[in-house]
């Protein structure tokens, strides 16, 4: 089975930023960059004509992050932790080489030193947190988005979460996926994030995933829902 291949576990680096800057809020185009310049893996997919790139991402701060009026996020402690994963080897190894090499990261005018970098093994118990998850479409500045999913649009996000992960496993394998089941364990809260100039929404939240030990690799590999390479839909 071609999941046979896919990497058992994430990369998680560990970066902190001794100048105390603030982190732009483009920081999801940002990071996608750093990632397809880093790994030719990645820049492969993404010549690619379908949307599926085989790549996710996260980048949160180690405490609770603030923000300023331009949306850019700042740390107490200016410590923050990229997490990546793939259903590609070579794409971890590539992003892992280049910051053992390096020893940091630069996200805009700021940057953050690489303190220490784990491969942190995935999880089969199908409880999962899930970060930002995209489902709809993009908002207009100004726009109040900070709102909770109200339990009318619950089907419609479940729905579109199971659509994308189906076409993603048909494009990896070239078959339809095995039987899976998504239940949510909170209630969905979702923000806005600035990618190239836009808001995009996200959903963050608690959920348990049934399905087997290879559906359950492969979605924590790619992420759920839509523009996973664009730092969405991470689950952990």
């Amino acid at each position: 089975m071609k999941t046979a291949s896919i990497p058992e576990y994430r990369v998680e680096a560990i970066l902190v930023n001794p100048a105390g800057s603030y982190i732009p809020a483009e920081f999801h185009h940002y990071i996608q960059s750093y990632i397809y310049n880093t790994s030719s893996k990645a820049r492969e997919m993404h010549s690619q004509p379908h949307c599926f790139r085989g790549f996710c991402f996260s980048f949160l701060p180690a405490t609770r992050g603030r923000r300023n009026q331009s949306h850019e996020v700042k740390d107490e402690n200016d410590c923050y932790v990229l997490r990546v994963s793939s259903v590609f080897p070579q794409i971890l190894q590539d992003i892992e080489d280049d910051l053992w090499r390096n020893g940091k990261i630069t996200i805009g005018e700021t940057t953050l030193c690489l303190q220490q970098i784990y491969r942190v093994p995935f999880q089969y118990s199908g409880l999962y947190h899930y970060y930002l998850v995209n489902i709809y479409e993009y908002l207009d500045k100004g726009k109040n988005y900070a709102r909770s999913i109200l339990p009318s649009e619950y089907q419609k996000f479940k729905e579109a979460i199971e659509k994308a992960t189906k076409n993603r496993w048909q494009i990896f394998t070239g078959s339809e996926p095995p039987e899976f089941q998504i239940t949510f364990l909170s209630r969905p809260l979702y923000r806005g994030e600035i990618y190239m100039g836009k808001k995009l929404i996200g959903c963050s939240g608690k959920m348990e995933i049934k399905g087997d030990k290879e559906f359950l690799k492969f979605v924590q590999a790619v992420g759920i829902g839509s523009n996973n390479a664009k730092g969405f839909g991470f689950i952990t």
